[in-house]
C-alpha cells in the first residue's frame, strides 16, 4: 500500500479467475485485501479496523477474512470476520459479543503453534468437574471442524491432522466463560 509505515501479508490465495487475493496488515492495524490478475496487477485494493490472517475465496465469487479487531472493552483484542463482494465491498462483519466474564479468567493455548497437525492444549485455570467444558475448532470460513466434549483435563494432546493447512480458530467453553485462540496447521 506503500506510504511511511509496513506493510504485512499474511495470507494469499489464488482466485477462480487465475489472479490471487492477498490479506494482511498495513501501518498501525489495518486490515488490506488486494487483488491482482494472474500477472500481478493490483486491481483494487480495500482497508478496515484490524488485521487479517487468513482470505479465502467464497463460492458466490467474494472473499471472507478471518482476523482480530481491538475490543471495544479496551486491553484486548476480539476475532473477527469479514465477508466482502467480489469487488471487496463489505457485505457482513462478524465479531464476537464481549462476555461479562474478564478475559484473564480462562484461556487455551496451542503448542507447538504452527503445527503439522498434533498439537498439546493447554487450559488456565486448570480444569475442574465442576465445570463442562467443550473444545471447538473453527476453520476461517466459521465452520465447525472439529469438537472435544467433557474436558477434565487441564492439558490434553489434539489431533487436526485430518484437517487442511491454513488457519483455524480453537474456542474453549466453560460455563458461562469462554477463550479463543488461533492456530496454523502447517504441512
Amino acid at each position: 500500500m506503500g506510504g511511511g509505515s509496513y506493510d504485512l501479508a499474511n495470507s494469499v490465495q489464488q482466485t477462480t479467475d487465475g489472479g490471487y487475493i492477498i490479506a494482511g496488515l498495513t501501518g498501525s492495524s489495518a486490515v488490506y485485501l488486494l487483488k491482482t490478475n494472474a500477472s500481478g496487477d493490483t486491481l483494487w485494493t480495500r482497508t478496515f479496523s484490524g488485521e487479517g490472517y487468513s482470505v479465502q475465496q467464497t463460492s458466490d465469487g467474494g472473499y471472507i477474512v478471518a482476523g482480530y479487531s481491538p475490543s471495544p472493552s479496551g486491553g484486548n483484542v476480539d476475532v473477527c470476520l469479514i465477508k466482502t463482494d467480489s469487488l471487496g465491498n463489505v457485505a457482513a462483519v462478524a465479531e464476537p459479543k464481549t462476555s461479562p466474564t474478564p478475559a484473564a479468567t480462562l484461556s487455551v493455548t496451542c503448542e507447538p503453534n504452527p503445527s503439522s497437525g498434533m498439537t498439546r492444549i493447554s487450559l488456565t485455570p486448570p480444569a475442574t468437574s465442576s465445570k463442562h467444558r467443550t473444545l471447538r475448532v473453527y476453520d476461517a470460513q466459521g465452520r465447525l471442524v472439529h469438537s472435544v466434549s467433557g474436558i477434565l483435563a487441564s492439558s490434553f494432546p489434539l489431533d487436526l491432522r485430518d484437517l487442511t493447512s491454513g488457519a483455524y480458530f480453537v474456542h474453549l467453553d466453560a460455563g458461562s466463560e469462554h477463550a479463543t485462540t488461533r492456530i496454523v496447521l502447517q504441512r
